[in-house]
């Protein structure tokens, strides 16, 4: 059985081909968000980086992906449809 963070991993592989952020990061992200908010950041990354034709920085898409998981989060908590962000976590 494939691990969410293979998946995870894959999709952002097949988005964003020219960067994969470490293994760790995903687990991080994982650790912290539920998958679908995961996935959803990943595609809004993909999307900002098509729209800046390519010019996103590793570390700006890496910023740019968990501030949009982090914001899916609040939203949900405010609108009560889903969980809150996870405590923090050391990995």
């Amino acid at each position: 059985m494939i691990q969410p963070r293979e998946l995870v991993q894959k999709t952002w592989g097949s988005l964003i081909p020219y960067y994969l952020p470490a293994p760790k990061q995903f687990d991080l992200w994982l650790a912290r968000h539920d998958y679908t908010t995961v996935l959803h950041a990943i595609t809004q990354t993909a999307k900002k980086a098509i729209k800046l034709n390519g010019t996103m920085t590793a570390e700006h898409m890496v910023r740019f992906c968990s501030k949009v998981m982090n914001t899916t989060a609040a939203r949900q908590q405010l609108s009560g449809g889903g969980p809150a962000i996870r405590p923090e976590v050391t990995i």
